[in-house]
Protein backbone atom coordinates (compact mmCIF):
# COMPACT_ATOMS: atom_id res chain seq x y z
CA UNK A 1 0.00 0.00 0.00
CA UNK A 2 1.32 3.52 -1.13
CA UNK A 3 2.00 6.38 1.83
CA UNK A 4 -1.01 8.27 -0.53
CA UNK A 5 -3.28 5.10 0.27
CA UNK A 6 -2.36 5.08 3.55
CA UNK A 7 -2.97 8.11 4.49
CA UNK A 8 -6.45 7.97 2.51
CA UNK A 9 -7.71 4.91 4.52
CA UNK A 10 -6.84 7.05 8.00
CA UNK A 11 -8.88 10.12 6.73
CA UNK A 12 -11.62 8.35 5.11
CA UNK A 13 -12.61 6.61 8.70
CA UNK A 14 -13.30 9.70 10.82
CA UNK A 15 -15.54 11.38 7.53
CA UNK A 16 -19.25 11.28 7.11
CA UNK A 17 -20.47 9.40 3.95
CA UNK A 18 -20.75 12.40 1.89
CA UNK A 19 -17.42 14.02 2.61
CA UNK A 20 -15.32 10.64 2.02
CA UNK A 21 -16.80 10.61 -0.90
CA UNK A 22 -15.26 14.22 -2.46
CA UNK A 23 -12.05 12.71 -0.79
CA UNK A 24 -12.54 9.77 -3.11
CA UNK A 25 -12.86 12.04 -6.00
CA UNK A 26 -9.87 14.18 -5.13
CA UNK A 27 -7.23 10.63 -4.14
CA UNK A 28 -8.12 8.37 -6.46
CA UNK A 29 -7.01 9.98 -10.41
CA UNK A 30 -3.51 10.36 -7.85
CA UNK A 31 -3.23 6.80 -6.74
CA UNK A 32 -4.37 5.50 -10.34
CA UNK A 33 -1.84 7.63 -12.14
CA UNK A 34 0.89 6.50 -9.68
CA UNK A 35 0.02 3.02 -10.59
CA UNK A 36 0.07 4.02 -14.33
CA UNK A 37 3.75 5.03 -13.79
CA UNK A 38 4.94 2.07 -12.00
CA UNK A 39 3.81 -0.59 -13.98
CA UNK A 40 4.26 0.78 -17.54
CA UNK A 41 6.26 -1.93 -19.70
CA UNK A 42 8.87 -1.40 -22.17
CA UNK A 43 8.70 -3.75 -24.71
CA UNK A 44 10.19 -2.13 -27.78
CA UNK A 45 9.57 -4.13 -31.81
CA UNK A 46 8.69 -4.05 -35.10
CA UNK A 47 5.23 -3.80 -34.31
CA UNK A 48 5.25 -0.04 -33.54
CA UNK A 49 8.00 1.53 -35.55
CA UNK A 50 6.77 4.52 -38.07
CA UNK A 51 8.23 4.27 -41.50
CA UNK A 52 9.04 7.70 -43.60
CA UNK A 53 10.82 7.76 -46.64
CA UNK A 54 11.77 10.11 -49.57
CA UNK A 55 12.86 10.00 -53.14
CA UNK A 56 13.88 12.53 -55.53
CA UNK A 57 13.17 12.07 -59.47
CA UNK A 58 14.49 14.06 -62.27
CA UNK A 59 12.02 13.92 -64.92
CA UNK A 60 10.45 16.41 -68.01
CA UNK A 61 7.07 15.82 -66.85
CA UNK A 62 6.35 15.89 -63.59
CA UNK A 63 2.27 15.92 -63.89
CA UNK A 64 2.63 12.67 -65.49
CA UNK A 65 4.89 10.77 -63.29
CA UNK A 66 2.94 12.26 -60.10
CA UNK A 67 -1.02 11.24 -61.44
CA UNK A 68 0.75 7.54 -62.10
CA UNK A 69 2.45 7.36 -59.02
CA UNK A 70 -0.97 8.50 -56.83
CA UNK A 71 -2.65 5.92 -59.18
CA UNK A 72 -0.29 3.29 -57.02
CA UNK A 73 -0.77 4.64 -54.34
CA UNK A 74 -4.56 4.50 -54.15
CA UNK A 75 -3.92 0.68 -55.54
CA UNK A 76 -2.25 0.21 -52.24
CA UNK A 77 -5.11 1.23 -50.62
CA UNK A 78 -3.17 4.79 -49.73
CA UNK A 79 -3.82 8.36 -50.32
CA UNK A 80 -1.90 11.77 -51.10
CA UNK A 81 -1.85 14.47 -48.40
CA UNK A 82 0.21 17.00 -50.84
CA UNK A 83 0.23 17.25 -54.56
CA UNK A 84 2.41 20.26 -55.79
CA UNK A 85 4.73 20.77 -58.66
CA UNK A 86 7.99 20.14 -56.92
CA UNK A 87 6.14 17.64 -53.75
CA UNK A 88 4.35 14.56 -53.92
CA UNK A 89 3.69 13.66 -49.85
CA UNK A 90 1.82 10.27 -49.65
CA UNK A 91 0.58 7.96 -47.11
CA UNK A 92 0.66 4.14 -47.81
CA UNK A 93 0.19 0.88 -45.54
CA UNK A 94 3.52 0.50 -43.94
CA UNK A 95 4.49 -2.81 -45.77
CA UNK A 96 3.82 -0.81 -48.84
CA UNK A 97 6.38 1.21 -48.82
CA UNK A 98 9.34 -0.13 -50.40
CA UNK A 99 6.87 -1.13 -53.27
CA UNK A 100 5.62 2.52 -53.46
CA UNK A 101 9.39 3.81 -53.36
CA UNK A 102 10.64 1.25 -56.48
CA UNK A 103 7.43 1.81 -58.38
CA UNK A 104 8.54 5.73 -58.12
CA UNK A 105 11.69 4.99 -59.15
CA UNK A 106 10.52 3.55 -62.29
CA UNK A 107 8.94 7.40 -63.58
CA UNK A 108 12.01 9.08 -64.02
CA UNK A 109 15.94 9.20 -62.90
CA UNK A 110 16.27 8.71 -59.63
CA UNK A 111 18.85 10.87 -57.98
CA UNK A 112 17.91 10.09 -54.13
CA UNK A 113 16.35 7.78 -51.96
CA UNK A 114 16.07 7.72 -47.95
CA UNK A 115 14.24 5.04 -45.72
CA UNK A 116 13.60 5.64 -41.85
CA UNK A 117 12.03 3.84 -39.41
CA UNK A 118 11.22 5.18 -35.76
CA UNK A 119 10.42 3.14 -32.78
CA UNK A 120 7.05 4.10 -31.14
CA UNK A 121 7.01 1.61 -28.92
CA UNK A 122 7.41 3.92 -25.88
CA UNK A 123 4.49 6.23 -27.13
CA UNK A 124 1.95 3.32 -28.12
CA UNK A 125 2.76 2.34 -24.26
CA UNK A 126 2.58 5.10 -22.83
CA UNK A 127 -0.70 6.47 -24.74
CA UNK A 128 -2.64 3.00 -24.57
CA UNK A 129 -2.19 2.61 -20.35
CA UNK A 130 -3.07 5.99 -19.66
CA UNK A 131 -5.99 5.16 -21.87
CA UNK A 132 -6.97 2.22 -19.62
CA UNK A 133 -5.96 4.26 -15.99
CA UNK A 134 -8.37 6.82 -17.00
CA UNK A 135 -11.46 4.15 -18.41
CA UNK A 136 -10.68 1.89 -14.82
CA UNK A 137 -11.04 5.51 -13.30
CA UNK A 138 -14.17 6.32 -14.96
CA UNK A 139 -15.73 3.16 -13.61
CA UNK A 140 -14.50 3.79 -10.03
CA UNK A 141 -16.73 7.20 -10.65
CA UNK A 142 -19.52 5.97 -11.71
CA UNK A 143 -19.84 3.28 -8.71
CA UNK A 144 -19.07 6.28 -6.26
CA UNK A 145 -22.10 8.47 -8.20
CA UNK A 146 -24.44 5.56 -7.50
CA UNK A 147 -23.71 5.98 -3.72
CA UNK A 148 -23.52 9.45 -3.64
CA UNK A 149 -25.46 11.32 -1.02
CA UNK A 150 -27.32 14.49 -2.47
CA UNK A 151 -25.07 17.36 -1.23
CA UNK A 152 -21.79 15.69 -3.25
CA UNK A 153 -23.34 14.54 -6.70
CA UNK A 154 -22.46 17.40 -8.73
CA UNK A 155 -19.28 17.46 -7.77
CA UNK A 156 -19.15 13.51 -8.39
CA UNK A 157 -20.34 13.95 -12.11
CA UNK A 158 -18.23 17.02 -12.61
CA UNK A 159 -15.09 14.82 -12.19
CA UNK A 160 -17.00 12.10 -14.21
CA UNK A 161 -17.68 14.85 -17.18
CA UNK A 162 -13.90 16.14 -16.81
CA UNK A 163 -13.01 12.78 -16.98
CA UNK A 164 -14.94 11.41 -19.95
CA UNK A 165 -12.98 14.83 -21.59
CA UNK A 166 -9.46 13.35 -21.09
CA UNK A 167 -10.52 9.95 -21.78
CA UNK A 168 -11.48 11.44 -25.08
CA UNK A 169 -7.94 13.04 -25.42
CA UNK A 170 -6.40 9.63 -24.61
CA UNK A 171 -8.52 8.01 -27.53
CA UNK A 172 -6.93 10.51 -29.68
CA UNK A 173 -3.54 10.09 -29.03
CA UNK A 174 -3.60 6.75 -29.22
CA UNK A 175 -5.18 6.63 -32.36
CA UNK A 176 -2.56 9.18 -33.58
CA UNK A 177 0.20 6.70 -32.67
CA UNK A 178 -1.33 3.71 -34.19
CA UNK A 179 -1.77 5.63 -37.50
CA UNK A 180 1.61 6.72 -37.46
CA UNK A 181 2.25 2.94 -37.35
CA UNK A 182 0.35 1.79 -39.28
CA UNK A 183 1.08 3.92 -42.54
CA UNK A 184 3.84 5.16 -43.94
CA UNK A 185 4.31 8.85 -45.16
CA UNK A 186 6.43 9.42 -48.50
CA UNK A 187 7.51 12.45 -50.16
CA UNK A 188 8.50 12.34 -53.47
CA UNK A 189 10.59 15.25 -54.91
CA UNK A 190 10.43 16.53 -58.53
CA UNK A 191 13.41 18.41 -60.61
CA UNK A 192 12.97 19.17 -64.34
CA UNK A 193 16.31 17.67 -66.28
CA UNK A 194 19.16 20.10 -66.60
CA UNK A 195 19.05 22.48 -69.67
CA UNK A 196 21.66 21.62 -72.04
CA UNK A 197 24.33 24.74 -72.44
CA UNK A 198 23.85 26.74 -75.91
CA UNK A 199 26.61 26.10 -78.03
CA UNK A 200 30.00 27.92 -78.13
CA UNK A 201 30.15 28.44 -81.95
CA UNK A 202 26.49 30.52 -81.54
CA UNK A 203 25.50 28.44 -84.49
CA UNK A 204 21.63 28.60 -84.85
CA UNK A 205 19.43 25.81 -84.74
CA UNK A 206 17.99 26.91 -87.92
CA UNK A 207 19.88 26.29 -91.06
CA UNK A 208 18.76 29.03 -92.85
CA UNK A 209 20.46 31.71 -89.96
CA UNK A 210 23.34 29.96 -90.39
CA UNK A 211 23.79 30.60 -94.06
CA UNK A 212 23.53 34.60 -93.78
CA UNK A 213 26.43 36.40 -94.09
CA UNK A 214 26.30 39.42 -91.38
CA UNK A 215 28.57 41.72 -92.76
CA UNK A 216 26.73 41.58 -96.16
CA UNK A 217 23.62 42.05 -94.32
CA UNK A 218 24.58 44.76 -92.21
CA UNK A 219 26.05 46.71 -95.69
CA UNK A 220 22.54 46.49 -97.40
CA UNK A 221 20.89 48.10 -93.85
CA UNK A 222 22.72 50.57 -94.56
CA UNK A 223 22.05 51.51 -97.72
CA UNK A 224 18.41 51.52 -96.94
CA UNK A 225 19.08 53.54 -94.07
CA UNK A 226 20.92 56.17 -96.41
Amino acid sequence: MTHSARAFNSVASRLPLGSMLLAICLILPQLTTAKDAATLPVRPGPAHTSISATSTLITPDREAAAKRIIEKTKAFRGWFLTHDQHRLELQVPAHQAEALLDFAQTQGHQVDRSFSTLDNSQQWLQAKSSLEAKEGLLEDYMAILSKAETESIFAVERAINELRAEIEAAKGRLRKVEHDIAYARINVYFRFPDRPEPARDAASSFDWVNRLNLADLLEDFRHVKD
